[in-house]
C-alpha cells in the first residue's frame, strides 16, 4: 500500500509484490484506495488511513496483512490498526520497506526490507561520474538487493 504513482520506486515495489504473489499462486484482494494514498506527513497519512481502515473493518474486509511501500506508511498503518483494536501481528501483519530507524523503535518492531543506503549512494556517485565522462554512453539500470529484516510486526496468517 502507498500511492503507486508517487514515485517510480513505489510502482516498482508494487509490481514486484504482485509478481511474487502470482508466482506463488496467492490470490490478491486489493482495496484500490490503498494504492492511491495521499498525505505529506505521518499525521495526514494516519488521518486518511483511519477513514479507509475503519470502513474496511466495518464491512468485514480487513486483510490478514499489509505490505507497505515504505516504513513510514507501515508505522501509520500499525497506529491506526491499534486504535481500531486490531492486534499486530496476531490479527494482522504489517510489513514496511527501507528500514528507517523508527522501524526498530516502533511497537511492535516493524518487519521491513533493509536498503543499504551507503552502497546506494556510492553507486549513484560512481554512475554520475561515469555519465559525466561518457555523456553518450549506454544508459544503465542498476539494482541493489535489499535484506529482509524479520521483526515483531509479522507472523503467519490467522486461520
Amino acid at each position: 500500500m502507498g500511492d503507486i504513482r508517487y514515485s517510480r520506486s513505489f510502482h516498482d515495489r508494487w509490481l514486484g509484490f504482485r509478481s511474487m504473489l502470482e508466482e506463488q499462486d496467492v490470490e490478491l484482494e486489493q482495496n484500490r484506495e490503498l494504492l492511491e494514498l495521499k498525505g505529506i506527513n505521518r499525521s495526514e497519512m494516519t488521518e486518511e488511513l483511519d477513514r479507509i481502515l475503519k470502513d474496511m473493518q466495518q464491512s468485514e474486509r480487513m486483510p490478514t496483512s499489509f505490505v507497505c511501500a515504505n516504513d513510514s506508511i507501515a508505522i501509520c498503518v500499525m497506529t491506526v490498526l491499534m486504535r481500531l483494536g486490531i492486534d499486530v501481528p496476531s490479527q494482522c501483519s504489517v510489513f514496511g520497506f527501507d528500514n528507517i530507524e523508527d522501524a526498530g523503535l516502533s511497537s511492535p518492531t516493524l518487519s521491513t526490507v533493509h536498503v543499504n543506503k551507503e552502497a546506494l549512494g556510492q553507486r549513484s556517485v560512481e554512475t554520475l561520474l561515469w555519465r559525466i565522462a561518457h555523456p553518450d554512453g549506454p544508459k544503465e539500470k542498476i539494482l541493489l538487493a535489499g535484506d529482509f529484516v524479520l521483526r515483531e510486526s509479522t507472523t503467519a496468517a490467522p486461520q
